[in-house]
């Protein structure tokens, strides 16, 4: 079974590269780095609303890196910050040592970073 997974994960590899992407960015928390990034003291949230608070994260070139935890705990928004759709509160996002907040969402999608949606079954045979 594992052997399996890791075949589905391979040609997702694939197809993120094939598509030009460096940090892809999928929702439930799975980013593949092509490039190396960084959050410092990132806050953000909705109308008011702080959701992350003072967010360190380090995602190496090259390696697979999940984010992981309960629902409500700020996954997606962590993704959608990375990705542009919610502006930080404050703090920086740096992708190679280039900051990226701020950005317009069109800017940030050049630069490499994409955002998959989530998908039901995509890896079909794990259970």
């Amino acid at each position: 079974m594992q052997r399996r997974s890791s075949f589905a994960l391979e040609r997702v590899v694939q197809n993120v590269k094939r598509a030009g992407c460096v940090l892809a960015v999928f929702d439930r928390a799975l980013a593949i780095s092509f490039r190396s990034g960084e959050l410092r003291e990132v806050d953000a949230g909705y109308a008011g609303a702080q959701v992350l608070r003072r967010v360190d994260l380090h995602v190496e070139r090259g390696l697979i890196t999940c984010v992981i935890g309960p629902n409500g705990a700020g996954k997606s928004t962590l993704l959608k910050t990375i990705s542009g759709i919610v502006r930080p509160m404050r703090g920086s996002i740096e992708l190679d040592g280039t900051p990226i907040h701020g950005l317009p969402c069109a800017e940030i999608l050049a630069h490499g970073v994409a955002q998959v949606p989530q998908q039901r079954a995509l890896f079909a045979s794990l259970t």
